[in-house]
Order: structure tokens, then sequence, then C-alpha cells
């Protein structure tokens, strides 16, 4: 075998072991740095929750796709994509948490191998950072300028929303959620930083209604034709969390206090750093054994997932959230 391949297939180990075990393991690929230490705490967070909340994990299972590999001069540097599941059990109830993601990592030789990072191409939230001081549209499809067109134009440009019902159908926004959890419509745009786009789809499934305007700073909406548009509340973190929290015609919801108050189909935002900016939406698709919300989950692809995000690489202690009830 390959030096490269026995590395990765080393490496593989350590991650299966570490998702059983909630720790990073001895011996096989050694961990320096400073992301060791973060890494071990994300894992210490992981194991406290786990025993607060009594949930066993009856099963894990991860699975690694190399995708490329580089020699370096220190070592190697691989880039591959990791599918995840744990088999969980909770007060009688069981069921599973899945996730999908593309890394890369960095080894190194220095009298033994090291693993110097481990790391998510696209991080929870990275947009919202990148756009920190301003609502930055996403690149979109096609060239050149556009023109949002006039209300009396859009009855050929957009998908009719289900007739059967005049409310929000939240088990339809659900089934949607978990048949895209980590998929792609065609429909839409898919953005590298997908979130908030994945969690508007959801809730447009579910029957919520748009609200088209001629800004995309304003509404809530998304223009299906060859040169796609959208609202930046269809896309946008921060711009949802504010649309959610303000608006009084089209999709509507009012903001609750606890995350149990929330039903399969209501809006969890994130501002992981505390600083005013969310970077992240969740749409909730079940509860666990405690009453609690597991949520679906684009850019790091995640399914049945526990709301409070402490298993995440952007988690910080100063995290704030937003609880939205969906009400239209």
């Amino acid at each position: 075998m390959k030096e490269w391949q026995a590395i990765f297939r080393a490496f593989g180990q350590l991650k299966n072991f570490t998702y059983l075990h909630f720790h990073l393991p001895d011996g096989i690929i050694n961990i320096s740095g400073r992301w060791g230490n973060e890494e071990e705490l994300r894992w210490q967070r992981v194991k406290e929750d786990f025993e607060k909340r009594k949930v066993r994990v009856m099963r894990s299972r991860s699975n690694l796709h190399l995708i490329n590999m580089k020699k370096t001069n220190e070592g190697f540097r691989f880039r591959y994509d990791l599918k995840a599941t744990w088999d969980l059990e909770q007060k009688g109830k069981r069921f599973q948490q899945s996730w999908y993601e593309k890394r890369i990592c960095q080894i190194r030789q220095d009298g033994g191998w090291f693993l110097d990072e481990d790391r998510l191409l696209v991080e929870e939230g990275s947009f919202s950072r990148m756009a920190k001081h301003h609502l930055a549209s996403p690149i979109m499809m096609g060239s050149g300028r556009q023109k949002h067109p006039q209300a009396s134009e859009l009855a050929g440009l957009y998908l009719r929303l289900p007739r059967t019902h005049r409310g929000y159908d939240r088990q339809k926004a659900v089934e949607y959620a978990h048949r895209y959890w980590n998929g792609h419509n065609h429909k839409f745009k898919h953005f590298d930083v997908d979130c908030t786009n994945y969690v508007s789809q959801c809730l447009w499934a579910g029957g919520a209604p748009m609200t088209y305007r001629q800004s995309k700073s304003e509404g809530w909406w998304y223009q299906f034709s060859s040169s796609p548009q959208w609202s930046y509340s269809w896309t946008v973190a921060h711009a949802l969390r504010w649309y959610l929290g303000t608006s009084k015609a089209g999709l509507r919801a009012e903001e609750v206090s606890e995350a149990s108050q929330l039903m399969p189909g209501d809006v969890i935002c994130y501002d992981f750093e505390g600083d005013g900016r969310f970077n992240h939406t969740t749409i909730v698709v079940g509860k666990d054994g405690n009453n609690e919300p597991l949520v679906n989950a684009h850019t790091s692809n995640s399914r049945n997932r526990y709301w409070a995000y402490r298993d995440s690489t952007a988690w910080t202690p100063e995290i704030r959230y937003k609880f939205f009830r969906i009400i239209v």
C-alpha cells in the first residue's frame, strides 16, 4: 500500500473512533496545535450534551471519500467528503442523526505523524462573516444587469403554491426538509453557503406565500426564470431573521422564548459570535425525548441534529438564538 493510502486509512480510523467515543484517540495520528485543542473541546461538549439529554449511541458509522491528495514538503494534504450517522436512543425513543461535510486536512511528519488541521471547506455562518457589514448577494447564474419584473409579469415565472389549504402545512415543509437534507432541488439555485436558501425552500414547500418586491432588500421571494433572482431574506441568514421578526403580511412568524415551544416546521436563527449578526438558519423537523427540537440544515448538511449546535465548529460561548414559530 502506498504511504499516503496508509495515512488516509489511519485518519479514517481516527474519525470512526472519535464519532463513537467523543474524544480524539492517541497513537494513530497525533493531534497538534490549537486545532487539536479546539477539536477536543468540541467533542467534550458533545459528550456533555448527550449525557445531559440522556442520549445513548447505539451505533456510529462514518464514511470518508477521498476527493484528492497533495504531497507537501511536510506531509500530505487531503480533501475529502464525510458522511456520518448516529443511531440514537433516548427515553425509549430511537432516531438517527446524520450529517454530510466537505473537509480538508493537513498531516505532517515530525518524528511521527501529526494532524495539524481538519477543517470544513465551508463552515456554518461563513458567508455572514464575509458580508459582516453589508448584505451582499451571492453570485447569480447568468450575467449582466437584470430587470426585476413587475407584479403583472410574475404569473408565468413562478411555480404556483399549493392550493389544498390556506395555512402553512408543516408536514409538507418537514417532508421537503428530509427529502433534500443532503441534496439539491434543481428548480432552485444552489449556494456554497446554502442554509437559508434551504430553509426558505422548506417554508415555500409548506405553502408559505412569497411577498414580491422590486428591491432585493424587501419582501421574501424567489423568481424562477432562466436567470433567477431572489430577495436577501431568501438566502441570507441575517436578513431572514429580521424578516421573520418584522413581517406583517405573507410569511409571518412570532418569536418565542424557549426552543421547546417550537414545532416541526418552525425556524431557529443563530448568531454564533453573539455580535448581533446572525450567521445560520435551521428548520425544526422533530422533537427528541425531552421535547427539544431536532433540526435539519444545509452548508454542513445535517438531519435530526440537536438544535443547540454545540457540536458545531462555529459554536462559541457567546452564541445567541432566535426562535420563530411560523403563523402564516
